[in-house]
Order: structure tokens, then C-alpha cells, then sequence
């Protein structure tokens, strides 16, 4: 399958069904506004501390009772 870009398609030419800047800028405005999601990048460091502090008491105390 030959993938072919349609360059005669692709001009800024209303009749071919491309919008121009005015009627695109006018869709983009009443398109309805969105919050951004939550940050969760608080939770992710929170929760990458904790597993670097079970893993460095698994590491030393794993070998102490293994001494023991």
C-alpha cells in the first residue's frame, strides 16, 4: 500500500473543504474550555520516597538477619 500525500487536497482552498484561518479561530473559540487535570506529580514523588525507604531498610536489614 502506497501512502501518498494528496497535495492538490492539502491547499487553503475553501472549495477543496479546507476551513480558512477566520472559520478555523472561530471553531477553536467555541470549542467549551477545560480545566487541566490535578497535578500528580506530588503523589508520584511521595510515592517513589517511600519505596527508596522500604528498599534501603530491606537491604540492611535482610543481610543483618542473615548475619545473625
Amino acid at each position: 500500500m502506497h501512502d501518498r500525500l494528496d497535495h492538490d487536497f492539502m491547499k487553503d482552498d475553501p472549495r477543496n473543504g479546507c476551513a480558512d484561518e477566520a472559520a478555523l479561530g472561530a471553531a477553536l473559540r467555541a470549542l467549551p474550555t477545560h480545566a487541566p487535570a490535578r497535578d500528580l506529580w506530588p503523589d508520584m514523588a511521595a510515592r517513589v520516597r517511600r519505596r527508596g525507604a522500604v528498599r534501603r531498610t530491606i537491604w540492611f536489614t535482610l543481610p543483618a538477619a542473615f548475619a545473625a
